[in-house]
């Protein structure tokens, strides 16, 4: 869904935003996922906590942010820049690595980062 789409349908469904929410959910799922692959006693990723510090931050945002964008919170439009602030950085940091999980992580977390970027340039207002 574009953009365009979302700002047409910020009410349809049975909260506001539903696209963006199902994304920044997404996201946040993902983040779980791969925080958990990274904490597995059977692998040593104990180079890459600095990955997995990240990882988690920015599933906590994003747990966040969905359910402010869902009701239409007044600090919706404030947290979805942060979320898209945390995403950036996630999405930087999983992309250093080559396995697939990481690169996955980094591709939703860089969508989901636009996605709420856009949406708080909206929503805040000067």
């Amino acid at each position: 869904m574009n953009q365009k789409d979302m700002d047409n349908n910020e009410n349809s469904g049975h909260y506001k935003n539903e696209a963006l929410v199902k994304t920044i959910q997404d996201c946040e799922a993902t983040c779980e996922y791969l925080t958990q692959q990274l904490f597995k006693k059977e692998q040593d990723y104990s180079e890459r906590i600095y990955e997995a510090i990240v990882v988690r931050d920015c599933s906590d945002i994003c747990n966040l942010t969905y359910k402010y964008v869902a009701r239409g919170s007044v600090f919706a439009g404030s947290t979805a820049a942060l979320c898209s602030e945390l995403c950036y950085a996630c999405g930087n940091e999983c992309s250093r690595f080559d396995d697939t999980m990481s690169q996955h992580c980094s591709m939703v977390c860089y969508q989901c980062a636009i996605q709420c970027s856009n949406y708080a340039a909206r929503k805040i207002r000067p």
